[in-house]
């Protein structure tokens, strides 16, 4: 498989659809049925800076980096916020998921969709940049 590599500089999700058009057709040939769950995970992983690092201003970058490597998807998600606390926020996100549904919290929601969906799910220190992997299915990568 050839490697392709996409780098997007955004200001808000509603520019995310010109991702979505230009990756479509590849996100299918490698993920077939799982393509629209990794797209809304990469959606996710957009709003999350709009919303949490930028606050939604629009003012500032979101640089989305998109890889086709040979064996995986590789997306990188970097946005000009403060970052926030990541082993404390995963700790009171996962703690909200015990009480009724009328009682959690609105948020948290998409960093458990990018878990679910993609293999690996890593944040930097800072928590302002986060790389999403997914591999592709056996019989892809065996025709390689």
């Amino acid at each position: 498989m050839e490697n392709l590599e996409y780098t997007y500089v955004l200001q808000s999700p509603q520019q995310y659809h010109h991702i979505r058009e230009r990756m479509q057709d590849k996100l299918l040939e490698c993920f077939s049925n799982d393509q629209m769950l990794i797209d809304l995970a990469i959606y996710e992983a957009v709003t999350n800076a709009w919303r949490h690092g930028h606050h939604k201003l629009e003012h500032k970058n979101i640089i989305v980096e998109i890889k086709f490597l040979r064996k995986s998807l590789l997306v990188r998600v970097c946005d000009e916020g403060e970052g926030f606390k990541v082993p404390e926020h995963f700790r009171s996100m996962y703690n909200q998921f015990d009480r009724p549904a009328e009682e959690q919290l609105e948020s948290g929601r998409g960093i458990l969709i990018m878990q679910q969906v993609m293999d690996k799910v890593i944040y930097s220190f800072k928590g302002n940049d986060l790389i999403l992997r997914k591999w592709y299915p056996t019989d892809l990568v065996e025709g390689v």
